[in-house]
């Protein structure tokens, strides 16, 4: 009977006309058909390039928005190599390969020369390399990571998905122990009555157990530290103990602390200041003008979460930050993983501590003390008029300040002072509020607090950061007061049962490519 012709991508190859199957599959071994599937994984491959794979939530919440973020997760784009579409694609080009190679291996039957053995090689590898994705696309493969703390068992790990699913380990492992920044030792067993196997696993050097791969990917600070919650609700302070991971309940409050983590903060310079009092204490350094000094500092991180279930995100130092010889508390505070963070800075007292910013915060925003630090800051060598005068204008200046800070004095200014007069009502605002704050600070201390050159500064930065706290949106303030160190080890398992024949595929794929190379067809002599 006579035979057609079958077009693939490895050439011409004679299948039975009368063949329903070779009818089924002549189209899908055609290179048309191969060029569009190599096309398509190409595009979708460099489509997940651009957004990260099996990333949280959180990553992709702050790359690309609520709404973008949204979209890609709802598509499946988080985690397109997973995808049944994508799947679909390796599967259909491993069976185009599959009917090339079959087609090509007829040819072989004949001396065709080095060049179609390239072609055999370079389908025979990509037809490996594609088998072996699959192969690890079944539940048997798995990749995750696991954090145990020293002494620690785990036997299933937290899968590199969206959905960061569980899945069980064939044995178990505990951290035995554990050189933060070097190394981990592990005990390694299938069962408790098996005999356990102590392995050592190092920074880039992974070890092989039982058919899984483990690999050290780094060490986490899990401390537990004392944390004194100062209130800045006018309520009392509140003391927690937590670990990384963590959370509490306030006692006095309806709010919930959440300890995200203990990293450090890298803090930038640079900042914008438009109004006429932040342009006066520039040299203040305004958390909400969102001023960022060039360091990194030690520091942990927590959620405060209200009834409602909302929250907000912190960072704060656990090390004080110094600027030419003034010491600062950092707490940074955003609404969501999107936004940056603004900076609160207090400043410490002789003592290295905030009780005294805390203290001239309470008495001055304290509305029963107006009439009080106004009559103080007023003096008593004034005639009885000027000195009624000079309380009544620092009262005002009192009541403003206690409304939004320096915001209500710079709203009251653009609406009441000429264009002409602004910066110098601004300075004479500002000089009230200093000669205010000096008495409050006499008042907390219960005598004369020091004047000199330095506590003038603190004076003027605890100004700008108690009328930076009101957009400090937190009823209570955390600071670190004593750390436990403790260090976790992270490590990564993963079983990959097609890595070997994608390693095999590769190596024929690279043998086949020079094979054709160096095996190029001759024309025959006189042809164009």
């Amino acid at each position: 009977m006579r035979k057609r012709t079958v077009w693939s991508s490895g050439g011409a190859a004679p299948l039975p006309a009368y063949s329903r199957i070779a009818r089924l599959a002549r189209p899908l071994a055609s290179m048309r058909c191969a060029l569009a599937l190599l096309g398509l994984i190409a595009l979708v491959t460099a489509l997940a390039s651009l957004i990260p794979q099996n990333a949280s939530a959180d990553v992709t919440l702050t790359l690309f928005g609520p709404l973008w973020s949204a979209l890609f997760a709802d598509l499946g784009l988080t985690s397109i190599h997973q995808s049944a579409g994508f799947l679909a694609l390796i599967a259909l080009l491993l069976a185009q390969l599959a009917l090339s190679l079959l087609s090509r291996g007829r040819k072989l039957s004949r001396p065709t020369g080095g060049r179609a053995l390239g072609h055999l090689l370079t389908h025979g590898g990509l037809l490996l390399i594609c088998a072996g994705l699959l192969l690890d696309a079944t539940p048997y493969a798995f990749h995750g990571r696991l954090v145990l703390r020293e002494g620690e068992t785990g036997e299933r790990i937290r899968l590199d998905s969206a959905d960061a699913a569980a899945h069980p380990l064939p044995f178990t492992i505990r951290a035995k122990r554990i050189e933060p920044g070097r190394a981990s030792e592990l005990e390694l067993g299938e069962g408790r009555t098996a005999k356990k196997r102590i392995l050592r696993v190092a920074l880039d050097a992974p070890i092989e157990y039982s058919g899984v791969s483990l690999t050290q990917a780094g060490f986490v600070d899990v401390s537990r530290l004392a944390l004194r919650a100062r209130g800045l609700d006018g309520g009392k302070d509140e003391w927690l103990t937590l670990e990384a991971g963590e959370e509490a309940r306030l006692a006095a409050r309806a709010e919930r602390i959440e300890l995200s983590g203990i990293a450090p903060i890298s803090l930038d310079s640079g900042r914008t200041e438009r109004s006429f009092f932040a342009k006066l204490t520039a040299s203040l350094g305004s958390g909400t003008s969102k001023h960022k000094p060039p360091l990194t500092l030690p520091a942990f991180q927590y959620r405060l979460r209200d009834a409602s279930g909302e929250a907000r995100d912190y960072s704060n130092s656990a090390q004080a930050l110094s600027i030419d010889g003034q010491a600062y508390l950092i707490s940074g505070e955003r609404s969501s993983a999107t936004e940056p963070f603004h900076y609160l800075k207090i400043p410490l007292d002789d003592r290295g501590s905030v009780e005294t910013w805390f203290a001239l915060r309470r008495i001055l925003l304290a509305p029963q003390r107006q009439s009080e630090l106004a009559r103080r800051s007023a003096g008593t060598t004034a005639e009885p008029a000027e000195r009624h005068a000079r309380e009544a204008s620092a009262q005002k200046t009192l009541i403003l300040f206690q409304r939004q800070g320096f915001a209500s004095l710079d709203a009251f200014i653009e609406q009441r002072i000429p264009a002409a007069e602004r910066d110098q009502a601004a300075s004479l605002f500002l000089k009230l509020l200093e000669a205010l704050a000096w008495q409050a600070l006499d008042l907390a201390q219960g005598g004369s607090f020091p004047r000199t050159a330095q506590h003038a500064r603190f004076v003027r930065d605890s100004l700008a950061a108690i009328s930076d706290g009101f957009l400090y949106r937190a009823p209570v303030l955390l600071e670190e007061r004593d750390r436990q160190r403790l260090s976790a080890s992270v490590l990564i398992a993963s079983r990959s049962p097609g890595k070997p024949w994608v390693g095999l595929g590769g190596l024929m794929l690279a043998s086949g490519v020079l094979l054709m190379f160096f095996n190029r067809p001759r024309r025959p002599p006189g042809s164009a």
